[in-house]
């Protein structure tokens, strides 16, 4: 199930599509997977498709697990932001603060993909980027 994780919504939602409309057949081969989704994914994820199907998952049982991850994956993106705003400077009354260097060392720790750092200035970068 890991192949099915990294494809993007769109592609779960082809590969569903084609399951509902019978397009795609099981077991499928590597080629039938290319002609709907990423050539990348294709020999993992048909390899992954033919084992559910082989495990005894139904058409319908495969289209509904599909379902269960974009919806998943949906909830995951309204409950985390992508985008996190920190505001630091001097304290100021009603604004809650948080210690700059504190913050960025935590946000470059835990960054899995990509990261955007926008400032003025950057006080001690050779400490500050370190973690990168």
């Amino acid at each position: 199930m890991a192949n099915l994780t990294q494809l993007s919504t769109a592609d779960l939602k082809q590969l569903i599509f084609h399951l509902e409309s019978a397009r795609l057949p099981l077991p499928c081969s590597e080629l039938q997977i290319r002609n709907i989704i990423s050539a990348d994914y294709a020999k993992s994820v048909s390899g992954d498709l033919n084992c559910y199907f082989s495990q005894g998952f139904t058409r319908s049982q495969i289209k509904t697990m599909l379902g269960l991850l974009i919806s998943d994956r949906e909830a995951r993106v309204e409950s985390n932001p992508k985008i996190d705003l920190v505001v630091s400077g001097p304290e100021a009354k009603g604004a809650p603060m948080r210690d700059t260097s504190v913050v960025v060392r935590e946000l470059f720790a835990h960054a899995n993909q990509s990261l955007l750092v926008v400032g003025y200035t950057v006080y001690q970068g050779q400490q500050v980027f370190q973690t990168l």
